[in-house]
C-alpha cells in the first residue's frame, strides 16, 4: 500500500508510536498485490542465479510479460542478456556508459549477430506490457528520494529499504534462512530437488527413449521456428499491402482526374462543379498515399535488413 504524491499537503507524520503516517489525500494511492511481490522476488533471484526461466516466470507473474509469448525465444534472449550482465559484474566487460562510441557500436553489432532475428520477431509480437500501477510506483520512489535528499544530504534510499527487502526475500521460501540454505545446497548439488532428480534419472532416461521411439515411428512431430521463412513471409505481407494500397489509391486518383475532366452540369438544384470534387478526391488519395506508402517501405526495408540467417535451434 503506497502513496504516489507524498508532499506535505497529502501526507504527514506524528510523534506517536515512532511516527505514524497520516494521509490527507487518497487520490493517488494504490497497493501492490502478493503475486506482483512474489513475481518480483522470483525475477530478482533469477537474475542473481543467472537463470532465464525464473526471470521470465517472474515477469509474467508481475504482468510485465504477456502469457502467450514464445517462451523459448524469450528465455534465449534473457539468457544472452543475463550472461552479458554476469560478465560485466565479474569485470570481464564494461558497462555501456563506460564504453566509447565505437565500442558501443561494436557491442550492438555483436548482439544483433547473436540474437538479431529473435529480437526482431519477438518485437513483432509485442511481448511486454507496462501496467499503469508501476508508473505510480516509480513516481512514489522518485518523490521520496527527492524529498529525502532535500532534507538530508546523506539520505540513502537503498539503506532505508533494506528491512523491506528482507521481507520480500522471505516471500520466496517463507523464510530468508530457508532461502539462504537453499542457495548453499544448490551450489553443492544437495537440494531435495537435486536428490530427487538423481533418483528419478533412470525413469527419465526411459521416458526419453520412449519419446525418441515415438519420433522415429511418426507418432510425434517436432515443431521448430525458421526465422528466415518467417522473415520472407513478413516481407511478402508488407509488399502485398503496398501493392494493394497503391492500386486502390491509383484507382481513386484516376476517378478524381475523371471528375476534373467532366464539364460542369446544370440541374434543378444548380450548377454542379465536378472539377472541384475531382480535385478533392485527388488530394485525398495523394495525402493517404504520402502517409501510408513510405511507412510500408520503411517496414519492408527493416524486415529485409534483419535476421539474415536461418535459425532452427533448440534453446
Amino acid at each position: 500500500f503506497f502513496h504516489c504524491d507524498t508532499h506535505p499537503g497529502n501526507v504527514a507524520v506524528d510523534a506517536e508510536e515512532d511516527g505514524r503516517l497520516i494521509y490527507y489525500d487518497f487520490g493517488m494511492m494504490d497497493h501492490i498485490s502478493d503475486n506482483i511481490r512474489k513475481g518480483f522476488v522470483k525475477l530478482v533471484f533469477g537474475v542473481y542465479n543467472n537463470e532465464p526461466v525464473p526471470v521470465c516466470d517472474g515477469a509474467q507473474e508481475m504482468g510485465i510479460m504477456k502469457p502467450d509469448v514464445d517462451r523459448q525465444t524469450m528465455e534465449f534472449i534473457a539468457k544472452n542478456y543475463l550472461d552479458a550482465f554476469a560478465e560485466t559484474l565479474q569485470g570481464n566487460s564494461k558497462w555501456v556508459n563506460e564504453m566509447s562510441e565505437d565500442e558501443q557500436k561494436a557491442d550492438r553489432k555483436q548482439r544483433r549477430a547473436k540474437i538479431g532475428a529473435e529480437l526482431f520477431f519477438v518485437a513483432e509480437d509485442k511481448p511486454f506490457v507496462f501496467p499503469a500501477a508501476y508508473t505510480f510506483v516509480y513516481r512514489a520512489f522518485s518523490t521520496l528520494d527527492g524529498i529525502g535528499k532535500g532534507l538530508d544530504k546523506d539520505f540513502d534510499m537503498a539503506r532505508l529499504c533494506q528491512p523491506f527487502l528482507v521481507e520480500l526475500v522471505d516471500l520466496k521460501d517463507g523464510n530468508r534462512w530457508v532461502t539462504a540454505a537453499d542457495q548453499v545446497l544448490k551450489k553443492v548439488g544437495l537440494r531435495p530437488l537435486d536428490i530427487s532428480q538423481l533418483v528419478q534419472q533412470p525413469r527419465n532416461v526411459a521416458a526419453d527413449h520412449e519419446f525418441l521411439m515415438d519420433l522415429r515411428e511418426g507418432r510425434r512431430q517436432l515443431r521448430v521456428r525458421t526465422f528466415e521463412a518467417e522473415r520472407q513471409i513478413a516481407k511478402l505481407e508488407v509488399m502485398q499491402k503496398m501493392i494493394l494500397t497503391g492500386v486502390g489509391l491509383s484507382a481513386v486518383f484516376n476517378f478524381g482526374m475523371l471528375l476534373c475532366l467532366l464539364p460542369s452540369a446544370v440541374g434543378g438544384v444548380g450548377t454542379v462543379n465536378f472539377g472541384k470534387y475531382g480535385k478533392a478526391v485527388c488530394w485525398t488519395a495523394g495525402i493517404i498515399a504520402a502517409a501510408k506508402l513510405p511507412k510500408y517501405w520503411i517496414r519492408y526495408r527493416n524486415i529485409a535488413g534483419n535476421g539474415a540467417r536461418t535459425v532452427v535451434e533448440k534453446f
